[in-house]
């Protein structure tokens, strides 16, 4: 391989190291943001409820226990995911490389092996070594690119849980069902409108899931 060659591939590696280092600083944020979302739901969402949780109606009650469940563990899920974007990206290279200290230590069984390896690498070989780290090093990138974006997807559905939380009891308290003369009536549109958005909920986690799926295959 020429020199042209080889500095584009030791400056692609360079790129590539850089996007990883970018990748655990957004890591980082959005772990603190998964965070934060949960300690405030957690402690305040119970005060933006018309009443107080004893005072409330069992429909009212159920239906912020419910959501705040669902959300609470959507966003545990999310916070998994950034772990595991944040996990140190330690696969070794299929084709060994003498650049990586991953594939340093797995391909050498010491310092005099890996030396020796050094001293015969000759420059028309250093293209290959090269490629084999930054390729390793993009799998890695994607690898973390793709649990953050399941990460933001599962915070936004567990915002929305949230969200659902508070505006359902809402509802049921506007309505005002024990005390409204026409009971029945309401509660039936409460139920259909329960079990709409009930249903687009549910929609949302099987489409998430079924993209999971596609993406893994």
């Amino acid at each position: 391989m020429d020199k042209d060659r080889v500095e584009l591939l030791i400056k692609s590696v360079i790129r590539t190291d850089g996007y990883l280092n970018y990748a655990n600083t957004k890591s980082t944020i959005l772990l603190t943001l998964a965070s934060g979302v949960l300690a405030t739901a957690s402690l305040n969402l119970s005060k933006l409820l018309p009443l107080s949780l004893d005072k409330l109606s069992t429909s009212s009650f159920v239906s912020f226990s419910f959501f705040l469940v669902i959300g609470v563990l959507i966003n545990i899920l999310s916070v998994v995911r950034t772990l595991k974007a944040i996990s140190p990206y330690l696969k070794n290279s299929d084709k060994e490389n003498i650049f990586s200290f991953v594939d340093i230590v797995h391909y050498n069984s010491s310092s005099d092996t890996y030396s020796e390896k050094i001293k015969k690498l000759d420059y028309s070989h250093l293209g290959e070594q090269l490629t084999s780290l930054n390729y390793n090093l993009s799998v890695g990138l994607l690898d973390k690119y793709k649990n953050q974006r399941r990460a933001i997807i599962l915070l936004k559905i567990s915002m929305a849980s949230f969200f659902l939380s508070i505006v359902v009891p809402w509802f049921f308290y506007c309505f005002d069902i024990s005390l409204t003369e026409k009971g029945p009536i309401v509660i039936m549109l409460l139920f259909i409108i329960s079990l709409v958005v009930f249903i687009v909920f549910l929609l949302t986690l099987i489409i998430y899931l079924l993209y999971l799926g596609k993406d893994k295959k």
